[in-house]
């Protein structure tokens, strides 16, 4: 099986890591801090975090890349990163870490909609069709060079929850050929 470094932190991501979970690749979680959120500013546990507790898949919380996570990371030898939804920038010496380096699943047809929110935007801009790219990782944002892109229709009933419901089986698909 491959070893693979996960880089996630919104709910969105989760089912990517289930997927490697039960496709059984070793795998390496990186997410972000629990941190307060919403009116009440109780504690937001990552969902990754709490699979990769629930599977006993070793993660790390990262707020900064220090030294000592960047040699807890090359220890782990990862064969691929795989980037989904994890909420800050990777710097060169994080995604070169991968012996093939690290691919992101995004949630738009690159070159549009780069960077955060391309599902609202497609939907604020009343865009027809959307879909997922999966690319490589490199310093500029989300302009790596494309492995996997899929397509599908923005039906005109679609809002924020029913675009992603359809985002993700094809995201996963497109993992999947990746």
């Amino acid at each position: 099986m491959v070893r693979i470094l996960f880089f996630g932190t919104a709910d969105i991501s989760k089912p990517f890591l289930e997927r490697l979970i039960v496709d059984k690749h070793t795998v390496l979680c990186i997410t972000k801090p629990d941190k307060p959120a919403d009116r009440g500013q109780k504690i937001k546990i990552p969902a990754v975090k709490l699979l990769s507790q629930q599977f006993s898949i070793p993660f790390i919380q990262v707020e900064q890349w220090t030294p000592e996570i960047l040699d807890e990371i090359r220890a782990f030898e990862p064969d691929l990163g795989i980037a989904v939804a994890f909420g800050k920038i990777l710097p060169e010496n994080v995604f070169n870490l991968p012996k093939f380096g690290t691919v992101n699943i995004h949630f738009s047809l690159l070159p549009k909609f780069r960077g955060a929110a391309p599902v609202q935007y497609a939907l604020l801009k009343g865009e027809s069709e959307t879909g997922v790219t999966v690319f490589y990782v490199e310093k500029e944002l989300d302009t790596g060079p494309i492995l996997v892109r899929q397509s599908l229709e923005i039906d005109k009933m679609d809002n924020l929850k029913t675009l992603f419901e359809k985002l993700v089986p094809l995201g996963l698909e497109a993992m999947a050929e990746t």
